[in-house]
Formats: structure tokens, sequence, C-alpha cells
């Protein structure tokens, strides 16, 4: 398992305590979700591989960060992708804002895939 891609959902999603923990995925998109998106503690903690986390679809609100320990132990992310709109919110926002400098704004994510820069 490399990337997890999840579609939009009806109701409130939950990325639940230890649900993508130890696995090997680099990459997870969060999705629509009409009642808002919550990441619950060690959700994808001790994951080596992890690289990113795409926040974009979801353009009306931040997605709740239950804890900082979400992402512990993922020396590998990098990226904590996000509607440009709301980039200001992400990053000062409780428990996203100890994540504030991997906090990238969509268009600038972007562009600088586009051109191959390394951010």
């Amino acid at each position: 398992l490399d990337r997890v891609i999840i579609s939009s959902i009806t109701g409130k999603t939950f990325i639940g305590r230890e649900s993508f923990a130890g696995t090997s995925i680099s990459s997870f998109i969060v999705p629509t979700a009409t009642g808002g998106v919550n990441i619950y503690p060690r959700a994808f903690a001790d994951n080596p591989r992890l690289r990113e986390i795409d926040c974009t679809a979801v353009t009306d609100k931040i997605v709740y960060l239950a804890d900082v320990n979400a992402f512990e132990n993922c020396p590998n992310l990098k990226y904590i992708i996000v509607p440009d709109n709301l980039a200001s919110e992400y990053r000062n926002a409780t428990n996203w804002s100890n994540y504030a400098y991997k906090i990238i704004m969509k268009a600038q994510y972007e562009d600088a895939k586009s051109q191959n820069l390394t951010l």
C-alpha cells in the first residue's frame, strides 16, 4: 500500500486512532465529507514513508486534528497541502500549528511540482 485516496463521503468522517499507524503509505488524500473530517491521535504515527497529507478536498473549513501526535514518528512528512484560502487558519489552529512549517498552499505546491522544484 503506497497511496490512500478516499472519495467523497456523506456525513462526518473520522480517521481513527492508529488507522494508518505503522503502515508504509507515502501519501494520503483527506476525503471531502459533508459533516467535516476529524483526524484522531496517532492516526498516521510510526510511518517512515509518509511524505504528504493532502487536505485540499475540504475547502470550506479546516480538518480537525485531535492531537499533535497524529503524525508522531513520521520523519519524512514534508508537506501538508491545504486549500490556499485556509492556509493561515491551518497554521494557527490548535495542533496544526505544530506543523506550520510543513503546511503549504495547494497553488504553491502545484507550482513547485510542475517545475520539479524541491520545497
